[in-house]
Formats: structure tokens, C-alpha cells, sequence
């Protein structure tokens, strides 16, 4: 009876140290409130998700909700993402996403008003419609794809969404355009009999390296991104005999 003792003691030990080490995470008041660090959702009663679909961090949430209850069956789903982001890493998002972005600053992109918040709307062919907001103040963008119709209940999902936008004082970076245009000191150069007389010829829209190191420019007019390395390669290619 001692050896028997003695074998379900540590059990009890370890079970009640198991139990004062964990961590339990609480969503919201109710089975129905998603309270992650960066929104909070009020799920209509006709959605549902799975706790294991909830991702909560300080600079990065998300979550996965479905219609009705079959999840592998569901019509309608619905993942929203929160990340707390610089304005470069948002507006590489946009280039992406096809967004021009002197069209985004001159706000000519299609736009929705879902839950008094004025997305970015975008649709694909395979019946997912994206939208995106940004918030530059708390330096945080949302991310929400809809997988399947757009409707009234889906509709109902966003009025639910409360996004938790604190201002942290951030501005806005600046645009490539909004630069100094450079300017070079041309001087004429004799070289023998020939005199050398360089010309500069401008570029009509500002050119800047869209990232830092890797040597690219990016052209906002065709959205093309041209490596410097690649035309290096192109302007010393030799003959062979």
C-alpha cells in the first residue's frame, strides 16, 4: 500500500505544478468575441471558427472564421490579418497587388465603405475578393480575404470588426515623386582634336530604386521593375569568335 502511495504522489505533484505553470488565453467575454491585440470581432451568430485558427501577437493577428458550422464545407470564409508594418513594406504589398501607386495617393482605386472603414477592394478569378486598409497613424495594415460571395452575412462579419487603431504618431513617407530632381553640372571635355559635350536628357516621371541593395529602379508608369544588374550583364556582353 506504501509503494502504491508513493507512485500517485508525484502524479499530484506534477499535475498541480503542470496546472499553475500554464497560460490560458481568453479570447473575449463569450464564444462568440475574437479580442486579439489588434481588433476585436463580435462573431454574428451564424459564423463560427476554430481556437486553433487564431493567431495573437503584438505586431501580428489574425484569424479564420467560416458561415454556419462545417468549416470543410463552408460557402463563405472569411481570414483577417493585422501587421503592424513600415510604409515601405505596405506600399511593396501595393506593387503586388497591381496597385499603382500614384493611383493609391491620388486615391483613383476602387474603394468600399464596410463597418465605417474605407477599404481597398480587390477581386481575383478564382471568387476571392481582398481588401486592405491601412492606417498610418498606428502604422498597421489589414489584410481580408473573402472566399466565396460577397452578401449581406459577410457583409455583417465587418460591421462586427472593431480595429483597434492607436496613433503613435506616424507619418507618412514621403513618394518616390516627392524628391529633388537631380540635376548634373555638365561640362564639355577635349579629348585630342574632339571636344566632348554631354547632354542630359531627364527622365518625365521620377525614378528611384524601389529596394534598398538589390540595385532595381521601378518604373510607376508600367509597373515594370528593371535590375541594374541585368542591364550591367546586357552592356558588357562580348562577342565570341
Amino acid at each position: 500500500m506504501r509503494k502504491k502511495l508513493w507512485t500517485i504522489f508525484p502524479l499530484l505533484i506534477g499535475l498541480v505544478l503542470l496546472t499553475a505553470g500554464s497560460t490560458f488565453t481568453v479570447y473575449g467575454e463569450n464564444d462568440n468575441t475574437i479580442d486579439v491585440a489588434l481588433f476585436k470581432l463580435n462573431l454574428p451568430d451564424d459564423w463560427s471558427y476554430n481556437p486553433d485558427d487564431i493567431s495573437d501577437y503584438e505586431h501580428s493577428c489574425s484569424v479564420k472564421v467560416f458561415k454556419g458550422t462545417d468549416k470543410d464545407n463552408s460557402e463563405n470564409n472569411i481570414t483577417i490579418r493585422a501587421t503592424k508594418e513600415t510604409s515601405y513594406a505596405f506600399r511593396k504589398h501595393l506593387l503586388d497587388s497591381d496597385i499603382d501607386l500614384h493611383d493609391y495617393k491620388d486615391g483613383a482605386i476602387e474603394k468600399t465603405i464596410l463597418g465605417g472603414v474605407d477599404y481597398i477592394r480587390i477581386t481575383d478569378n478564382f471568387k476571392r475578393t481582398y481588401y486592405i486598409y491601412r492606417h498610418e497613424p498606428s502604422g498597421i495594415t489589414y489584410n481580408i480575404t473573402l472566399s466565396g460571395e460577397e452578401n449581406d452575412s459577410s457583409k455583417n462579419v465587418f460591421n462586427n470588426l472593431d480595429l483597434k487603431l492607436e496613433d503613435r504618431g506616424n507619418v507618412e513617407a514621403p513618394y518616390p515623386w516627392d524628391g529633388t530632381p537631380y540635376t548634373p553640372n555638365l561640362q564639355s571635355v577635349t579629348v585630342g582634336d574632339y571636344t566632348i559635350t554631354p547632354e542630359y536628357i531627364p527622365f518625365n516621371v521620377s525614378q528611384a530604386g524601389f529596394e534598398i541593395m538589390y540595385h532595381r529602379l521601378h518604373c510607376p508608369e508600367t509597373g515594370c521593375i528593371i535590375s541594374c544588374i541585368t542591364l550591367w550583364k546586357l552592356m558588357n556582353i562580348r562577342e565570341t569568335p
